[in-house]
């Protein structure tokens, strides 16, 4: 009904939600360590909801996943209740950021230079749907009660609801796969509009509040047209 849509500002009052993005767990003990404080503190103050954008861990490797999923268990926060992420390039393109993430680690890991590009020229489309299909797996718990499209195995995008107000739209923008001459780290990527459109159709029109997630930055709408059409959001 006109008018019933619930007020963001009240439901903020019943709902809390915390969003952090780039924690790059792996980084170094000190930074992991302030990481770690951060969350403790989110669950120190009764937050109700937790929104992890991207690039939780710094070069997606198995030891980096689990010493973020256990900061996540010790404060309360690895349920699909009180957690949601989103992969960041970061999390997904580890046959790159393993050896080439800091300028200080290029001369020592030299001798990976040419295997490394190689495997960016050879990435493909299975490649990346098996990297984000261990992201999923990593995080599984998180993507309980999701609704989600069904023509894929993958969830995303997926809509999640939060209490009694607020659905999630989990976007994952990673999409523009790596190449050597434009993108060899992804940091640019897409989300496919259409995908959502279809997806929220599917759901049903109802008054809750609708908040995006994704990792990386859109672009304004004349420049997407400019490079790349209407079809997709575009990403940097």
């Amino acid at each position: 009904m006109p008018g019933t849509e619930p007020n963001l500002e009240k439901v903020l009052k019943i709902l809390t939600l915390a969003h952090l993005s780039d924690c790059h767990i792996g980084l170094s003990p000190q930074h992991d360590d302030m990481v770690s404080d951060s969350i403790a503190n989110l669950n120190k103050k009764n937050i109700d909801h937790l929104i992890i954008s991207g690039d939780l861990t710094d070069t997606g490797l198995e030891g980096e996943i689990e010493k973020l999923n256990n900061i996540l268990t010790t404060h309360e926060f690895a349920s699909s209740e009180r957690l949601t992420v989103i992969p960041g390039n970061h999390d997904l393109f580890t046959f790159f950021y393993r050896y080439f993430h800091r300028p200080s680690e290029f001369k020592s890991n030299i001798r990976h230079l040419a295997k490394t590009l190689y495997r960016v020229y050879r990435y493909n489309w299975q490649d990346y749907q098996n990297d984000l299909q261990e992201f999923v797996n990593a995080y599984h718990y998180t993507f309980d009660s999701l609704q989600r499209l069904g023509d894929t195995p993958l969830p995303f995008p997926f809509l999640k609801k939060v209490g009694k107000h607020v659905t999630l739209i989990g976007f994952d923008s990673n999409h523009a796969l790596p190449t050597v001459r434009d993108n060899p780290v992804c940091a640019k990527g897409y989300i496919d509009l259409r995908r959502a459109e279809k997806l929220l159709q599917q759901a049903g029109a109802d008054d809750r509040i609708k908040i995006a997630v994704l990792h990386h930055q859109l672009l304004p709408q004349t420049r997407l047209i400019e490079q790349l059409g209407k079809r997709f959001s575009f990403a940097m």
